[in-house]
């Protein structure tokens, strides 16, 4: 581990004046007098606590406050050593035990100024227990020496007595400002700290001014000889607090085990030395009151004037706290929160093994207090925690359910945190508070079984207790049996669940009741979940609504982002998809705050396969690819999937587009076998058929009851009459009706109609049908129904002509290419851009290939080559494949390789 330059050089300064047998004490005068500790060669240089030290010689006191183990007496030593060659010799006193009264302070006092140079000649130590006469004497002779006396005190273990204090305070007031005490002690001596702060003459150094900052744990634990990574260092230095003795019985315990990772996991404060250093030098030295405090305190995690009464049963205020802060204690302010303290992680852990193992039962009893208390006091996690702890499953419970919500636990940034909390539950807990955790758990794993059964428990309780249906528990019963009946295969079942839960809700918040926020937008979340699978888009969206806002007015972060994302996939689906790629578009760009949410992603790969945006299609499905979603997640998968077939149809990848969706379709079957995703797979599969010219396969998948629907009512129609000609026309829908409907099927219901017009021989009321559809269609950029038109109604959207069709000319490079860009000006006829495929299939024609052989050479079916050619056809708006490949050499999209055009004519038993 590298070293600073200053640390390097002070060691080896040390190390040469020990190697040539000079090293010295830091200058404390002549021997006999107490002395500062030799400064080991191996410490860690602190330049700041010096500086610091050093200037705080400049004013009459410098107080060293401390718990045992900062290394206040180093700190001093290196200061010491660190001092000017030039400067005057220190005066030393070490307390002992006996230096608790006057007389024997003062005797042995006068020796160490005596070593620093002061004079006292004809000064003798006090004869009785008043020190007044010394007192006076000491203050003349350190204001008349030469220059100021620097007197260090170190009191050790042992506490400063009060008289003795009186006595230096009085020498520091009489002196003239020429002596500079430097006192280190582990409590504050009874010393009128408050004045000297108020004159600005002391300089205080704590506990939070010894810990080892970063890079000089990195330079301590170097120095041990350990190997160890940036990582453990950091890891330790978190651990300890930079409790310098705490890093070094850290480095004895890694220097005694082979696999620094488990001795790491394994150093706590409740084990080997640090215990027992505990035990010695801190919990055994305290009174029996201050060693209550702590091991009743020890339990929360946060110790304020409040909880601490209600821990101790004794009165408290800040003034305690701020007492046993500068005390031995450790106990530490929280910075920027007043009134706040924490026990440093080792000692929290010491105590709490302490309290575990000396008193069991008075554990769980704080515990159970702490809880009630912190749930008044609007921490409801922590409280939790402790009941948990207490191992009372009832109380943490209720408090999960009453306090938190059982939302949370289900949805949002911390619900793995709360079900890592009460993950554990038993099952023999009984009451409405376990059975609705255990059945929420249960929810959160898809275990829709295991969540019946509670919530079964959870009513049969609120029965017994008499609960109203507008209680926090029945409405909590209430939501979660509403969510798991959306993830359920009996739609009607769900969407009663999902009403009455909503009803519920209603009716408390007009009762005044306290309505949980997360449970509206959870119930709200199913509804729409629910209503989008029965097709009811409007309402789906309705739904959503209702949800954001109660997530947003919840400040439910998580919640709020994947109910918009769901509200935008609904817009998509309902043909807004302006509205729905501006939402996601906000979305994404505060993914970095809120997460990316799923549902977005795929709800803007929806409107990127309306608009025919196929290179973005692709890789926001990539993109989509991943987990989550929460509840929604197989609805999103599924609705995922959808949009890759339609990817791959456009594409002209028709086997792959059908063996995705047959997947994906007997998967949605599980939410409902009728529901509206299934029905869409459905029709991409008729449609990837109807491109291989495979309709009698087509009407196969249709005659399925479980797609049965009006939506489908269109292509139904296209497929019965590529079976049979004549089908007859499908009656026309209201104008109302049809403008009720998402946007796709009003257009695909308006191409229909211009279809059969056109079959009828009316061309003017096809065409209209035909410029309704582009009309409706063009605000919204919906590109697909036209582009992927056939037939007849592919001349009317043609025959619509600019400024109509315009629009319609896909903006995307990777469908034109840069070899091809010249097809968006030469082409401007072309409605849509050949794939790459049909390009390859277009230069194939051009070699007079049969279908037979282009199908060897793409390696590929015959029906896949056949719909090429089709879509081929279509686009270039020709009825032959030797007028397809000549309109190709007019648009430069094949090179000119035979003089004579006309010479590509079709052999035999080919199909146009």
């Amino acid at each position: 581990m590298p070293t600073s330059t200053s640390t390097t050089t002070a060691r080896r300064s040390r190390t040469a004046r020990r190697d040539s047998g000079t090293t010295r004490s830091p200058r404390t005068g002549a021997a006999g007098g107490s002395r500062l500790p030799v400064v080991p060669p191996d410490a860690v240089v602190r330049r700041r606590l010096s500086d610091r030290i050093e200037r705080g010689t400049r004013g009459a006191l410098t107080l060293v406050s401390a718990p045992a183990g900062y290394g206040k007496t180093l700190a001093v030593a290196l200061w010491a050593e660190q001092r000017a060659a030039d400067a005057p010799p220190l005066a030393v006193l070490t307390l002992r035990e006996e230096h608790a009264t006057p007389r024997v302070f003062w005797t042995s006092a006068l020796e160490a100024l005596r070593t620093a140079g002061i004079d006292l000649s004809g000064v003798t130590a006090p004869s009785g227990a008043s020190d007044a006469r010394v007192v006076q004497a000491v203050a003349r002779a350190v204001a008349r020496a030469e220059t100021p006396t620097a007197w260090v005190i170190d009191c050790g273990e042992h506490d400063l007595a009060d008289a003795v204090a009186a006595g230096l305070d009085r020498v520091l007031q009489a002196s003239a400002g020429r002596l500079r005490l430097v006192l280190l002690t582990r409590t504050d001596p009874a010393l009128p700290l408050h004045r000297y702060r108020l004159a600005g003459s002391i300089t205080e150094v704590r506990a939070a001014d010894l810990v080892l900052t970063a890079t000089e744990a990195a330079t301590f634990l170097a120095g041990t000889g350990l190997e160890l990574t940036p990582s453990d260092v950091t890891t330790l230095r978190d651990r300890t607090g930079g409790w310098p003795a705490g890093l070094r019985f850290a480095a004895i315990a890694l220097r005694e085990r082979d696999d620094v990772s488990a001795a790491l996991a394994d150093f706590r404060g409740d084990t080997g030395n640090v215990a027992a250093y505990l035990m010695t030098e801190v919990l055994a030295r305290q009174e029996p009151d201050v060693t209550r405090f702590l091991l009743r305190t020890c339990i929360v995690d946060e110790v304020t004037p409040p909880v601490a009464a209600a821990l101790t049963g004794a009165p408290c205020d800040d003034g305690v706290l701020e007492d046993l802060a500068r005390g031995t204690s450790f106990l530490e302010r929280v910075p920027g929160r007043p009134g706040r303290f924490v026990y440093p992680s080792l000692l929290r852990q010491f105590l709490r093994s302490q309290l575990s193992w000396a008193e069991p039962e008075l554990e769980v009893e704080l515990h159970r207090a702490a809880a009630q208390w912190l749930a008044r006091d609007g921490e409801p996690v922590a409280a939790v925690q402790h009941a948990v702890d207490a191992d009372d499953w009832t109380l943490a419970c209720e408090l999960l359910v009453d306090r938190i919500g059982v939302g949370t636990l289900l949805v949002g940034e911390r619900a793995s945190t709360l079900r890592g909390l009460v993950a554990a539950v038993p099952t023999e807990a009984s009451g409405p508070g376990p059975a609705v955790v255990r059945a929420s758990l249960a929810l959160s794993d898809h275990d829709l079984a295991t969540c019946a059964a509670e919530l079964q428990r959870a009513r049969t309780g609120l029965a017994a207790q008499g609960a109203g249906p507008t209680s926090a528990m029945s409405l909590a019963v209430t939501a979660v049996a509403a969510v798991a009946g959306s993830l359920g295969d009996d739609a009607d079942a769900a969407l009663d669940l999902a009403m009455a839960a909503d009803t519920e809700l209603r009716l408390a918040a007009e009762e005044e009741t306290q309505v949980p926020s997360d449970l509206v937008a959870l119930v709200a979340g199913a509804r729409a979940r629910v209503l989008l699978l029965r097709g009811d888009v409007a309402a789906a969206g309705r739904a959503l609504e209702d949800g954001v806002r109660a997530a947003e007015g919840a400040r439910l972060t998580a919640l709020h982002a994947e109910l918009q994302g769901m509200a935008a996939l609904v817009a998509a689906v309902a043909g807004r998809l302006r509205a729905a790629a501006q939402s996601t578009h906000r979305l994404l760009a505060r993914s970095e705050d809120v997460g990316i949410s799923r549902a977005a992603t795929v709800a803007l790969a929806w409107v990127r396969m309306d608009e025919y945006a196929l290179s973005d299609v692709e890789h926001l499905v990539d993109a989509s690819q991943a987990g989550g979603g929460g509840f929604d997640a197989r609805l999103l998968s599924g609705v995922l999937a959808l949009v890759r077939g339609r990817l791959d149809v456009a594409r002209g990848d028709h086997e792959l587009a059908r063996a995705g969706l047959r997947a994906a379709a007997a998967d949605a079957a599980r939410l409902g076998p009728t529901n509206w995703l299934v029905r869409c797979l459905v029709a991409e599969q008729v449609l990837a058929c109807l491109a291989e010219d495979c309709p009698e396969e087509a009407m196969a998948l249709l005659a399925d009851p479980s797609v049965a629907g009006p939506d489908l009512e269109p292509l139904r129609q296209r497929v019965q009459r590529a079976v049979s000609p004549g089908t007859p026309d499908l009656p026309a829908p209201s104008g109302r009706r049809l403008a009720s409907w998402p946007l796709e099927r009003q257009v695909a219901w308006l191409l229909l109609l211009a279809d059969q017009a056109s079959r009828r021989g009316e061309r003017g009321v096809a065409l209209d049908h035909v410029t309704t559809a582009l009309r409706k269609a063009a605000g919204e950029q919906m590109r697909r129904p036209f582009l992927e038109a056939e037939g007849e109604v592919l001349a009317l959207v043609a025959e619509a002509g600019a400024p109509a069709t315009r629009w319609l000319r896909v903006p995307d490079p990777e469908q034109l290419g840069r070899a091809d860009a010249v097809v968006a000006d030469a082409g401007s006829d072309l409605l849509e851009p050949l794939t790459r495929k049909e390009r390859e299939v277009l230069g194939h024609l051009a070699e007079l290939l049969t279908t037979e052989e282009i199908a060897e050479a793409m390696f590929v079916s015959v029906n896949t080559v056949r719909s090429h050619v089709r879509s081929l056809l279509r686009k270039l708006g020709v009825t032959r494949r030797n007028e397809a490949v000549r309109r190709a050499w007019d648009l430069g999209l094949l090179p000119r390789r035979l003089s004579d055009p006309g010479a590509l004519v079709p052999r035999a038993g080919e199909a146009h």
